[in-house]
């Protein structure tokens, strides 16, 4: 118990040290685009991006760090194949969720896009700071990894 206590409360402040960057990062954007439908949709779009690119980075880190040798009763062989698995359900499970609320928005126009994209945008923020924690918990001592922002804003 105490133990899941410690995990999310560091889990909740990596994620909040992280708004902050995220915030400056959106404010930077909306006055460079402008606040009006198109703007926001581009500022949306980047982000989701950002995020994308990001989690990729991560995971390539993670998998590189599982071609390490085996050690006392580890298997990286098949952590690295389980972890590919569970990141290509990961994905469309993204897809279907956050296409879901798209489909709920009658699909209009703009609403439903950007609904859509802070739905997206939710889920990548989250997993983003689950991998970059994976990795420094789990990882630490095989190989040199990122100790950035998890979801890469400037």
């Amino acid at each position: 118990m105490l133990r899941l206590l410690l995990l999310t409360a560091a889990l909740l402040s990596f994620t909040s040290s992280y708004a902050l960057a995220r915030d400056a990062w959106w404010h930077k954007c909306a006055l460079k685009y402008g606040s009006d439908h198109s703007g926001t949709g581009y500022c949306l779009s980047s982000y989701v991006n950002i995020l994308k690119s990001r989690q990729s980075k991560i995971i390539k880190e993670i998998q590189n760090s599982l071609n390490a040798s085996d050690r006392d009763g580890t298997n990286y062989a098949l952590a690295k194949i389980k972890l590919k698995k569970s990141q290509k359900n990961w994905l469309a499970f993204v897809d279907d969720e956050c296409g879901s609320v798209y489909e709920l928005m009658g699909q209009s126009a703009n609403g439903a896009a950007f609904e859509e994209m802070e739905c997206v945008i939710e889920r990548y923020e989250t997993r983003n700071t689950q991998l970059l924690m994976f990795q420094n918990r789990l990882l630490s001592g095989l190989t040199h990894h990122s100790s950035g922002t998890p979801n890469g804003a400037p």
